[in-house]
């Protein structure tokens, strides 16, 4: 993955009720190769419309919890089923959201 191409990485989710779709996102601006922006958090529907434009979304994963050592993950994509769009990593076509090693969160979305 190019790296200079990312406009945006995510660190965390927050899924809905029936867990099948994200309500918001942990979103970070990319800065450069080794700087990204404060965290805020994104609608959904604002990360779709942005895959719609093109802006390039990846995740940003940490390995170990307790670290402060991010790694850049996967490219976040949009695709479709059964008329529907869908925000996920692997490119399966299924009916739900799927960021994979992003944390999940189960509160509010800081």
């Amino acid at each position: 993955m190019d790296i200079d191409k990312i406009d945006y990485l995510i660190t965390a989710i927050k899924y809905d009720k029936k867990d099948q779709l994200f309500e918001k996102v942990r979103t970070h601006e990319h800065m450069d190769d080794h700087a990204v922006g404060y965290p805020y958090p994104e609608e959904r529907d604002r990360v779709l419309e942005n895959l719609e434009e093109g802006c390039f979304y990846a995740t940003l994963i940490s390995p170990d919890d307790d670290q402060f050592d991010y790694q850049v993950g996967k490219k976040v994509s949009l695709v479709e089923f059964e008329g529907e769009k869908f925000i996920r990593t692997d490119g399966e076509k299924t009916n739900r959201d799927y960021l994979e090693n992003v944390i999940i969160i189960q509160d509010k979305i800081p």
